[in-house]
């Protein structure tokens, strides 16, 4: 039996025989192809890979100490969080502002600040979302009491102006993957346990009167699914994985039956409940 297989770099090795192998009258291009057909055919790399196919199975569900691996149950509606597929949305769908020396990372840009945004996160061409994405923003903030007039706001007056962030979505499709995506930076590396509380709960609200598009909604179901599974990302007295288990939950019942309140126009009574 050939040793080499359980060597490592048995492959790279194989490769460069392979490529010193051909004719060298040959392009370098016409010389690489040659090496690497015959390399795919060489009957070492044809056993390993006929060995990692027999035992794939093993190798999902068990760890590097060779322990079983717990098995996680996700229901339908919640797949397994794709993290690839989430960076390409991001990458493709989020405004990335260049400095003068780098650019700005996507976790930053998702993470909670208190200064106000320039443009919409997410990219659009649309006028009257990228004019009225920044106003809400500032909204946002005063609702979550991160700005100087909100910390001082009444219960009153913080409901009413959850109900005004709620209406203008509830109105107008167009602005509805905006304002998810303002409140889950919000609510991202966010250490102030009341404006935290306020963000999650301005999510579920928005998860009783519209939901996000379908381009959008793997990205706020992984979202939720991620806070609904750690309990790290907990605040003093905040559960956060309660707040995520719960609106996740309700986009859930969003997908099969539609939004509860979708032909309703947000009230104070109704959000208060939510």
């Amino acid at each position: 039996m050939n040793k080499d297989r359980h060597r490592p770099f048995v492959r790279m090795r194989t490769f460069d025989r392979s490529l010193e192998s051909t004719p060298t009258g040959q392009s370098i291009f016409s010389r690489t192809r040659s090496a690497w057909r015959s390399f795919q055919s060489s009957p070492i790399l044809q056993r390993r890979m006929r060995f990692q196919r027999r035992h794939s199975s093993e190798l999902v569900t068990k760890d590097k100490k060779g322990h079983n691996k717990k098995n996680v149950i996700r229901t339908p509606t919640s797949p397994v969080v794709s993290k690839p597929k989430d960076r390409e949305f991001l990458k493709k769908n989020i405004h990335r502002p260049r400095g003068l020396i780098k650019k700005v990372s996507i976790a930053t840009m998702l993470a909670y600040s208190k200064d106000p945004i320039k443009k919409p996160i997410i990219m659009t061409q649309d006028k009257e979302v990228r004019r009225y994405a920044v106003e809400h923003f500032k909204s946002l903030q005063e609702y979550m009491g991160d700005t100087r007039p909100g910390k001082h706001l009444k219960d009153r007056e913080r409901l009413r102006k959850a109900v005004e962030l709620t209406y203008t979505g509830w109105q107008k499709s167009i602005f509805r993957d905006e304002f998810y995506m303002q409140v889950i930076k919000q609510t991202t590396c966010n250490n102030k346990p009341k404006s935290l509380e306020w963000g999650w709960k301005l999510i579920s609200a928005y998860l009783y009167y519209f939901p996000p598009t379908i381009k959008f909604q793997g990205y706020l179901e992984g979202y939720l699914y991620k806070n609904k599974e750690n309990e790290e990302f907990n605040v003093g007295d905040v559960q956060v994985n309660t707040y995520a288990a719960y609106c996740h939950d309700r986009l859930s019942k969003m997908i099969q039956r539609g939004a509860k309140h979708g032909q309703k126009k947000p009230t104070e009574d109704d959000i208060a409940h939510t």
